[in-house]
């Protein structure tokens, strides 16, 4: 690929045209969703005990299928749907590493392996259309990644298979926002539409999986189908993965992938500290927490390096606007 146009479109072209309100406000509503999400769906895993990660991941993704098909009512053609898939396939092994990651790791350790996706994102941009980041923000990404060594290091919980379905999860996701950023040919459906199609693409192949894999079956024997209680639990986080879809797509189509994955790890700052006693399923130690610590002086460290870097350009563009109205 070029350095800055390939099949998924040009990346001057792609969410430059959003105001700075607009962004900082999809950022923020990604980020207080997915927070919400995260520990809504440890709490079916951790409180419930509904061990069917991928039964769960089938009812998102019904829900965004048929929620976005009545929003957007977009017209339904195979050549968009083509263009979609490479998005669509690596938006379901995502979520279903991300769920096995969250079954299977305390929230904090959780945390601490996600934010890796933030180097992930930094090379698949490089290798994808040779985009390469400033030296303040590679300084500020080497900082995020090293307090997370740390803190992975110190984990008193080790769990291979969370460990290998986390960084699984991680490589999956800075591909996904990379792709949903430099998509093309589709930026008539808008966001919903977009959506509509990743969800209902992926969760096709997912259904068959689960049916022959007997997930569906074994789900049904679940003891806890008649409690008001579970049916709401369950319903409330089928309802907050449709949100956290819609909200990175959102996110990732206004601001730059690399902005996503960095408002998740400072909204992960608040995660590890409610889910260190949240669910009682973390070991605390020194090391870990000065790990969390110096990822979250990297995370801050790169919003002050965007901000900085954003404001010429701007500055530049609405100095162009001016000139063509004259």
């Amino acid at each position: 690929f070029g350095p800055s146009e390939n099949r998924f479109g040009s990346d001057e072209t792609v969410g430059m045209t959003a105001s700075r309100g607009k962004q900082l406000a999809a950022a923020a509503y990604y980020g207080v969703v997915s927070i919400v999400v995260q520990f809504a769906t440890k709490g079916m895993f951790a409180v419930w005990k509904f061990d069917y990660p991928l039964v769960l991941v089938v009812l998102q993704l019904m829900l965004s299928t048929l929620v976005m098909y009545l929003v957007a009512k977009p017209k339904l053609e195979l050549r968009i749907a083509k263009s979609v898939l490479p998005l669509s396939i690596v938006n379901l092994f995502s979520i279903s590493a991300g769920f096995m990651g969250t079954q299977g790791l305390n929230i904090p350790m959780f945390v601490a392996l996600r934010r890796f996706t933030i180097l992930f994102t930094v090379i698949v941009e490089y290798l994808m259309f040779r985009k390469r980041q400033s030296v303040p923000t590679l300084s500020a990404v080497a900082i995020m990644i090293s307090g997370a060594l740390i803190a992975s290091v110190t984990d008193l919980t080790f769990s291979a298979p969370g460990y290998a379905a986390v960084f699984i999860n991680d490589l999956l996701q800075a591909a996904y926002l990379v792709i949903v950023k430099y998509v093309k040919d589709v930026d008539h459906l808008g966001t919903n539409g977009l959506l509509f199609y990743n969800s209902g693409i992926s969760v096709l192949p997912l259904v068959l999986f689960c049916w022959v894999r007997g997930d569906f079956h074994e789900a049904m024997a679940y003891p806890y189908w008649g409690s008001l209680a579970f049916l709401t639990s369950l319903f409330s986080s089928t309802c907050l993965g449709l949100a956290v879809g819609h909200a990175m797509f959102l996110c990732t189509r206004v601001n730059e992938p690399l902005t996503t994955t960095v408002t998740g790890s400072i909204k992960n700052l608040l995660a590890t500290v409610l889910g260190a006693v949240a669910f009682g399923d973390y070991i605390f130690n020194t090391a870990n927490a000065a790990g969390l610590a110096v990822s979250a002086v990297g995370s801050l460290w790169y919003v002050v390096c965007k901000t900085q870097e954003a404001s010429p350009r701007q500055e530049g563009k609405e100095k162009r606007q001016g000139e063509s109205k004259v």
